[in-house]
């Protein structure tokens, strides 16, 4: 009987099992969750190092170099001479220098390269010329120096392996290389524009002779010039910029302006940047306006008054300086650049700020507001558009300017990044300028 029993309940089990085991197997299996995790983060991408190397001149007026982050620093010169305004050739590490001084002072154009134990190779030693300026393949170096007619334009090989010629003379006397490294652009006291090459021959212009700006501005291929002469309408002997183009012979724009007009070629575009004043006055200190030949248009691309401006060597971008305290301090930087020779007065602080600008979108960046040098507002800023032809405030990758800076004990030498972070003092200098390469 238990037996028997026991077998019935053993079947009913069974029986339950089977049936709960073919309902299980009707139904379609759900797949087990994952835990969920958050995405991982996108790398942060690292900070852009500054490249090439900054040449400047020490507080005692020696030549150094340094690496841009403050390292690696090498000081190329030493003795009694003062030297000044440092320019890196195009094409190598070769710097060519101005030495001055007192008695016992070697003066002239010096060229030494940026190594260790370097060795001076004198240029020109019988004077202390004024500005000095590359030719664009690095085998050159011409120069300003006193003349008995003014100033004479010197051409010197950088080897050193031959005297210095004078090409042409004037006061004042601006130029700018050719790519050809066979002429120079020359604007004189003639006020005529005029090709020179490197034998002496001189090609005058019938361009520019009764405008009001320094240096030439030609663009980097050579066939826009850009310069001031009176308008077309003269009867109320304004002024206009003019735009010529070489491929054919014509005039391309032309639009008034006042003062003193200041102009620069993008380095990778058909693309001009000037300032002149709002009022009639003997300074280029004005609205920063672009002029573009493939629109035929002007572009007013900052309002306030620039003091200078300079393009990045991408042409992507152009850095300027503006009075940070307008009011009370641009009478006193439009008189000091006016008289280049009187030094600024001890009691003097005038600030400048940095600005950044992108050509493309026209943003504006402020990045640091700086007490500039005496040497910088003396001597750098009145003919900025002369010294952006041959000197580089910015770095070869188009990130960060070098700018030189007075401190409470000293001057020192800046290097403001261009994407907002805190600037970086490398160095106590006097003036300072960025490598090509």
């Amino acid at each position: 009987m238990i037996d028997k029993t026991m077998r019935s309940l053993f079947y009913i089990l069974f029986c339950l099992i089977g049936m709960a085991f073919s309902a299980a197997c009707a139904q379609s299996p759900s797949p087990t969750p994952l835990p969920t995790t958050a995405p991982l983060p996108s790398p942060t991408p690292e900070p852009s190092l500054p490249t090439g190397r900054i040449a400047f001149i020490t507080p005692s007026g020696q030549l150094a170099t340094i690496a841009p982050d403050g390292t690696a620093e090498r000081t190329l010169t030493s003795g009694e001479t003062f030297y000044q305004f440092p320019a890196w050739s195009p094409t190598s590490n070769q710097i060519a220098v101005i030495g001055g001084g007192g008695r016992g002072a070697e003066q002239g154009v010096f060229v030494l390269a940026d190594e260790d134990e370097s060795t001076a190779v004198p240029l020109f030693t019988t004077g202390t010329p004024i500005y000095l300026y590359w030719s664009p393949n690095g085998q050159q170096v011409s120069f300003i120096a006193n003349h008995p007619r003014g100033l004479a334009l010197h051409i010197a090989p950088a080897d050193g392996q031959a005297a210095s010629d004078v090409l042409t003379t004037g006061q004042p006397l601006y130029w700018q290389w050719l790519a050809d490294n066979e002429q120079a652009l020359t604007h004189a006291s003639s006020g005529v524009l005029a090709y020179v090459d490197v034998t002496g021959m001189v090609n005058p212009l019938p361009l520019g002779g009764d405008g009001f700006f320094q240096a030439p501005a030609l663009s980097a291929d050579g066939r826009y010039l850009a310069y001031s002469d009176k308008a077309a309408d003269e009867s109320d002997g304004g002024r206009a910029l003019f735009v010529y183009d070489n491929e054919p012979a014509q005039t391309l724009h032309q639009s008034r302006h006042l003062g003193v007009l200041a102009m620069s070629w993008s380095p990778t575009a058909a693309q001009l940047a000037y300032t002149s004043p709002t009022e009639n006055r003997p300074t280029s200190f004005g609205p920063l306006q672009l002029y573009d030949v493939a629109t035929g248009a002007s572009t007013v691309l900052v309002a306030e008054r620039v003091l200078a401006f300079f393009w990045s060597p991408d042409g992507r971008q152009i850095a300027y300086l503006a009075v940070s305290n307008e009011n009370n301090q641009q009478a006193k930087v439009g008189e000091q650049a006016k008289a280049a020779v009187q030094p600024i007065q001890q009691t003097d602080e005038i600030y400048l700020t940095l600005n950044v600008l992108e050509v493309a979108t026209g943003g504006i960046r402020p990045l640091y507001t700086f007490q500039p040098t005496r040497l910088f507002v003396n001597q750098f800023l009145p003919y900025f558009d002369q010294y952006a032809l041959s000197h580089r405030l910015w770095s070869p990758d188009s990130q960060f300017v070098v700018l030189p800076v007075q401190g409470e004990a000293t001057s020192e030498i800046v290097v403001v990044p261009i994407d907002g972070r805190a600037p970086i003092p490398v160095a106590a200098g006097l003036s300072a300028f960025w490598s090509y390469e």
